[in-house]
């Protein structure tokens, strides 16, 4: 029998509307695009500071020049292109919460793409495992965000082992440089081996990573009795007593967290990390606020 995702596409989908459009983020901006890129936005000129308007948009160096308050005023371009790189390795059909990461990883996917696909832009994607298993290029319309959950809603494309190294190789010949942002989507569990493809493609396109992390992910369950953990790719199986690795697996964890982390900054990439065990809108909508006020300043 068929196992059916456990997902709520609509429901997904306006939480993030109405999360994103009462944030300060649309007040600071007035136009979306800023939130997700800053190569498609180019300066234009200093306009003089109104009270009415958010202060984080002040440029002091400017306004200390000129001995009044300015502000910078942006142009912005018009049908951007973004594109969704999507893990569908092992270690994404797993969850100790109601969701498994590939769902929830469904929910988010569908969510920006619905909101980028309403502003015009165009949206295209590729799964990937141990290589690129589907691509689809960018393109406008609802009929695009209908195929990405379409082909994401299929048990039968989620498996493999990771390999991000490869997938990204795969895109540095293949995307047009049009491409105004690129967003990876993953665990990240595996081999790190991909940190100079990243630092490559990030020198072509703007790079978001999201982190969607399983609490088991980052901490050992407090357990009396032992357990049996599996690595996702071998199948290789450990008994193990909980009370006695608990530490040192949640210190790993912790270690391999900021080394992503570390890998996405050094590339100059944004990089956000996502619980599974809360709603995906408060920590998105968080992550780019922050991008925003990064670009004001």
């Amino acid at each position: 029998m068929k196992r059916y995702l456990n997902v709520n596409i609509p429901q997904a989908i306006r939480q993030f509307e109405i999360a994103i459009k009462k944030t300060v983020v649309t007040r600071i901006i007035g136009q979306y695009k800023s939130i997700f890129r800053g190569r498609g936005l180019e300066f234009d000129r200093y306009v003089p500071y109104n009270p009415s308007d958010d202060a984080v948009r002040i440029d002091w160096k400017a306004s200390a020049r000129a001995n009044e308050l300015l502000m910078k005023e942006y142009v912005e371009e018009r049908d951007l292109q973004i594109f969704f790189l999507i893990d569908v390795s092992n270690s994404m059909v797993f969850g100790s919460t109601p969701k498994l990461k590939n769902e929830y990883t469904l929910e988010i996917s569908a969510a920006l793409a619905n909101f980028m696909l309403k502003e015009g832009d165009r949206v295209g994607f590729a799964l990937f495992n141990e290589r690129v298993i589907k691509e689809k290029m960018p393109v406008a319309g609802t009929r695009q965000l209908h195929f990405l959950v379409k082909t994401l809603l299929d048990p039968d494309i989620y498996g493999g082992n990771f390999d991000l190294d490869n997938a990204l190789k795969s895109l540095t010949g293949r995307l047009s440089g049009s491409i105004a942002l690129l967003i990876i989507f993953s665990d990240f569990i595996g081999s790190r081996n991909w940190a100079r493809s990243l630092k490559i493609l990030s020198q072509k396109f703007e790079i978001i990573g999201v982190m969607v992390s399983d609490p088991r992910d980052r901490n050992m369950p407090q357990l009396s009795q032992q357990i049996v953990l599996e690595d996702p790719y071998s199948g290789k199986t450990l008994l193990v007593d909980p009370s006695l690795v608990k530490e040192a697996y949640e210190k790993y964890a912790r270690a391999q967290q900021q080394q992503i982390k570390e890998i996405f900054m050094q590339a100059k990439a944004d990089f956000v990390m996502i619980p599974t065990e809360k709603s995906f809108v408060g920590p998105l909508v968080d992550f780019f606020k922050q991008r925003v006020r990064k670009r004001w300043r």
